[in-house]
């Protein structure tokens, strides 16, 4: 054996005997070579390529297809709302064109009548969504802690503003550089970057824009749940502007005291 390189010794050995091990190692590092083993498969059974199975084209735009669907499944939801939210206020101007036609053509038109078109049943109802405005102004109680709200000092209750989830939120609209917006008022459905999206008293969904958009509401500082006849309550004022960011992304985020010129609207 070759003590110089036991493994290859070792390994020559299986084949060889001891004088062909020897040479062959003499042979492989006469030149100053770095050592290096080269080795011969071993002799098995064979395995066979498994065919790769030749699909259709259909089966593969449908593979293609379904891929692009699971890619999309994150943001499932967001399409799903943002559909219903078309359908909606597409449902809600087809009312309002077939209405106007009727009275053009001058017939009586009554709330009975209207129900009967079946765009009213596409369109979100106010009394629906009061039960999400009751879970808004608990949430909003507890956020702020009302019983602690009288005397307290505004910056506190400012900071947690900022970060609040207005989806339920009865707002609105003071001022606004648009002024067809002035007054109009709803409960928040989605809160998006540039937009508050509100159900309209009336029914229907309004569109009221954040930039340069002066906003109130009223936070109860009794329980809603159960009402002693207390009529207590206190009013917030919040300035669109300031506001156009997702209500996820303006959870984590520090508002700066910044100058009011946006505030003469």
């Amino acid at each position: 054996m070759d003590r110089k390189y036991p493994l290859e010794a070792q390994l020559l050995s299986r084949s060889h005997d001891t004088h062909r091990v020897v040479e062959l190692l003499t042979q492989r590092y006469a030149v100053n070579d770095k050592p290096m083993l080269s080795l011969r498969p071993t002799t098995g059974v064979k395995k066979t390529k498994k065919k790769a199975k030749t699909r259709s084209l259909v089966a593969q735009i449908m593979s293609k297809k379904t891929a692009h669907q699971l890619n999309k499944r994150n943001d499932q939801t967001k399409f799903v709302f943002k559909s219903f939210l078309r359908r909606s206020m597409y449902a809600e101007r087809m009312l309002k064109y077939k209405v106007s036609k009727l009275k053009r053509e001058g017939h009586a038109i009554d709330e009975a009548s209207i129900t009967r078109f079946k765009e009213y049943s596409q369109i979100p109802k106010y009394d629906d969504f009061l039960q999400l405005n009751l879970l808004w102004t608990q949430y909003i109680q507890d956020l702020l802690q009302v019983e602690q709200l009288k005397g307290a000092s505004s910056q506190p209750v400012l900071s947690k503003l900022s970060s609040a989830d207005f989806n339920g939120c009865f707002l609105n609209v003071l001022k606004s550089k648009n002024k067809q917006l002035v007054d109009s008022c709803g409960i928040v459905v989605w809160d998006s970057k540039n937009f508050f999206i509100v159900v309209k008293p009336d029914n229907g969904l309004k569109m009221l824009e954040k930039k340069g958009t002066m906003f109130n509401f009223i936070v109860p500082l009794y329980n809603v749940l159960e009402p002693d006849g207390s009529n207590e309550c206190m009013e917030f004022t919040i300035i669109g502007t300031r506001f156009q960011y997702r209500s996820s992304d303006r959870a984590g985020r520090k508002f700066k005291a910044k100058s009011v010129v946006d505030l003469d609207m």
